[in-house]
């Protein structure tokens, strides 16, 4: 079999999974609401959240574990996001941590921490440990182990109501889940991307049963270097599906794109939408021998709600140098030693001694009593 027909089957085999988990999830238990999916990340937020195919640095914890596999070295990044600023009467805030250390052969583990504040009245918390791997060429998957547990904080006059829920459950419940990611590289500028979280029910229900709704998505990017101006160029389209029972479908389903151009090497222009907000964003980057640092903005502005100046992201993303292996040292000695015997091969540069002019030959002269002698020898 071919890569092009493995790769075919292997984009069939993600939409499969996609609808069949949809389907699955449609006749179990029916689910409610908890732990949202916000967007995690200042990049992928500023993109339109259309990031699932694209997922090429730690954020893909959040996203698609399989594009851990794309990192080539440690990464650790930091994000604060404030939802809704000037909204009268709210003041939430999400916090997000990752990290992600390449173990070779196209192989990472990662880690990643996120929490939600709503008002010192209720908190979330997730915790995520991360795996990806390239199956073979061009087809990546990955997987997350994943605790969810969240928290009540409730006031006196709550506490004095004697509720049932709080008396029986207590305050807080957690629960574990998985989530599983699949990206494949169609060819050089194209990839498909697909991602399911909480693939297995988590019921974090403190009296009566809660289970986090599963969380479908499936994507595609284009890549292209140089493109229209910009130094390397991302365009990005995305679906998502939450399997939950309230709400409308536009609760329930969102469809976004986004794009992503680079004006220098150290500078990132991003824009999307979807069908709840629309995104912008930058990203500024510097550069070191020991790795790097990328600092990240995105403004989120709501379609259908008034009376606020938008949510705002802040991220810091720090790359470290990757170590090489005892493999690419040998092959970069090898490397080295082919050329210097290159160099030493080569004949060296001709140098033409200068001509050195015919030596004339002095006739010595003879004294006059010489001569004479000669002549007598002579006769």
């Amino acid at each position: 079999m071919s890569k092009k027909q493995l790769v075919v089957r292997g984009w069939w085999l993600m939409v499969g999974v996609f609808l069949l988990s949809t389907i699955n999830y449609q006749l179990s238990t029916p689910v409610y609401a908890a732990f949202k999916e916000v967007g995690w990340g200042a990049r992928a937020s500023g993109m339109g959240g259309a990031y699932v195919a694209v997922s090429d640095d730690c954020d893909a914890i959040f996203w698609n574990p399989a594009g851990l596999a794309q990192l080539k070295s440690q990464e650790a990044a930091i994000l604060y996001h404030k939802p809704y600023l000037g909204l009268e009467g709210v003041d939430f805030s999400y916090s997000m941590m990752a990290g992600a250390l390449p173990l070779g052969n196209k192989k990472v583990l990662g880690f990643g921490y996120a929490q939600f504040d709503g008002s010192g009245l209720y908190s979330e918390r997730s915790i995520l440990i991360s795996a990806g791997g390239e199956v073979f060429d061009g087809f990546l998957l990955g997987v997350n182990l994943k605790q969810l547990s969240h928290q009540f904080h409730p006031d006196e006059r709550t506490i004095g109501l004697q509720d049932t829920v709080f008396l029986s459950g207590g305050e807080d419940a957690s629960a574990f889940t998985v989530d599983f990611g699949a990206l494949v590289k169609l060819n050089r500028r194209w990839k498909a991307g697909l991602g399911i979280l909480n693939l297995i029910p988590a019921d974090v229900g403190l009296y009566f049963e809660d289970k986090v709704p599963m969380h479908g998505r499936l994507g595609i990017s284009y890549y292209k270097r140089p493109f229209m101006g910009f130094d390397r160029f991302t365009a990005s389209g995305q679906l998502d599906l939450r399997l939950q029972e309230w709400g409308e479908s536009s609760d329930k389903m969102n469809a976004a794109l986004g794009a992503e151009g680079y004006l220098s090497e150290r500078t990132a222009l991003r824009a999307g939408f979807n069908l709840r907000e629309i995104n912008a964003g930058i990203g500024f980057i510097t550069k070191s021998a020991g790795g790097g640092m990328r600092i990240d903005y995105s403004f989120r502005w709501p379609l259908e709600l008034g009376g606020t100046t938008g949510s705002h992201l802040v991220q810091i993303q720090f790359r470290f140098a990757a170590k090489k292996t005892k493999k690419a040292e040998v092959k970069e000695a090898v490397k080295e030693e082919t050329i210097q015997n290159k160099d030493e091969s080569k004949p060296a540069p001709s140098i033409t001694p200068p001509k050195k002019k015919p030596a004339v030959r002095k006739t010595e002269k003879k004294s006059i009593p010489e001569k004479r002698l000669l002549i007598e020898d002579v006769n």
